[in-house]
């Protein structure tokens, strides 16, 4: 079950199978990942809009053997309060198409199939989906991906090179090859995007 919040919403308590209960305010496009036969107890302090997305394991599986070759997939849960901007678009236009007046079978399953690409290719386990880091180091293909998201979402604003380090899971004082790669995953959204703000 993938959950994703379309409004904020604070004083989240969620409490997983060990009992410790965490706390935190959601944000629109906080998103939580809970694999099958998992519990959890979740109370909120204030109304809760949000989309969530079950798909049953096979389909996972499935998924996963079609974008990695692994006949597996291990879903983790992301820190509790990330936000996900692709997983929120995603549950956007789900919303809308299902409040229209007959909405459309092929198109809600269609955004479901993208959302669970988009689930397997960003929280599934290292141990069964490897990093693909790219032959002399670089950035990891996930890493690469988080940074276009964020590129996508603020492709007319200024962003620092902490907030790309922070995004990529890197240190700010990064390694120069890294560099080079956020400048390249920056440009190659530049020319494909909208190349005037850049």
């Amino acid at each position: 079950m993938v959950a994703v919040m379309l409004a904020a919403s604070p004083g989240i308590r969620v409490s997983f199978d060990d009992q410790r209960v965490h706390e935190y305010d959601g944000d629109a496009g906080t998103i939580s990942v809970m694999p099958a036969n998992s519990e959890r107890k979740v109370t909120w302090s204030s109304t809760c809009e949000k989309v969530i997305v079950t798909m049953p394991p096979q389909r996972l599986l499935e998924l996963s053997a079609h974008e990695f070759g692994a006949g597996r997939a291990v879903l983790q849960p992301p820190p509790f309060g990330l936000i996900d901007l692709r997983a929120l678009h995603l549950a956007e236009m789900l919303k809308a198409e299902l409040a229209r007046e007959v909405p459309s079978k092929i198109y809600i399953e269609s955004l479901i199939t993208i959302f669970g690409v988009h689930i397997v290719r960003n929280y599934s386990g290292a141990d069964s989906l490897p990093p693909r880091r790219k032959s002399g180091g670089g950035l990891s293909n996930r890493s690469a991906e988080r940074v276009r998201e964020l590129l996508d979402s603020r492709f007319a604003s200024k962003i620092t090179v902490g907030e790309l380090a922070a995004v990529s899971g890197l240190s700010p004082r990064l390694h120069p090859g890294i560099h080079e790669d956020l400048r390249r995953v920056s440009a190659q959204i530049c020319s494909s995007a909208a190349p005037q703000f850049c």
